[in-house]
């Protein structure tokens, strides 16, 4: 371990320059705008989600409407007559 006062000695007493300060602020307002722009991009998303949410349900809705359908329109193609008795010389089953 070095001693901070070893280091103080060595190379003196760090002082902040005016171009270190500036970049400390631009870099302030970078944050700033890149968290702004970030949370735009997060609201976006979030909307995009929940119209996605929305579509799903309501394909779902839909695929159920149309097998319903699809079971109705078998029901009415099913054979409906009755039927036909056993022939007269068939005596087993």
């Amino acid at each position: 371990m070095i001693d901070t006062a070893e280091i103080i000695r060595v190379f003196g007493v760090l002082q902040a320059t005016p171009e270190a300060t500036q970049n400390v602020q631009e870099a302030t307002i970078d944050k700033r705008l890149l968290d702004s722009e970030l949370q735009t991009y997060l609201e976006t998303r979030e909307e995009i989600i929940e119209t996605l949410k929305e579509q799903l349900s309501e394909a779902k809705e839909r695929e159920v409407w149309l097998r319903q359908q699809l079971e109705r329109a078998q029901a009415v193609l099913t054979d409906q007559r009755a039927p036909s008795p056993r022939p007269w010389w068939r005596f087993w089953g």
